[in-house]
């Protein structure tokens, strides 16, 4: 299966969305996660406001900071 376009947009905005709110349930700010996975927090920065720019190993390090899984960081919920 192929997915559109506006699906993959409609994806990467859901994942940005997630992030956002895993931090807030964290307690944790962009500067803190972009120190905890060793990004500069400019670049964080610029990768939430263009979240398609993230790379698979990037989200998998958010998610252990974060302690959730990369299912809920890309789907919004782990996986059964």
């Amino acid at each position: 299966m192929r997915l559109s376009e506006k699906q993959i947009k409609d994806l990467y905005r859901d994942i940005e969305v997630n992030i956002s709110a895993e931090c807030a349930r964290a307690h944790i700010g962009y500067s803190e996660l972009a120190e905890r996975i060793g990004m500069n927090k400019c670049t964080l920065y610029r990768k939430r406001k263009f979240p398609y720019t993230f790379k698979l190993d990037e989200l998998v390090r958010i998610a252990n900071v974060l302690n959730v899984s990369l299912f809920r960081l890309i789907g919004g919920t782990d996986a059964e």
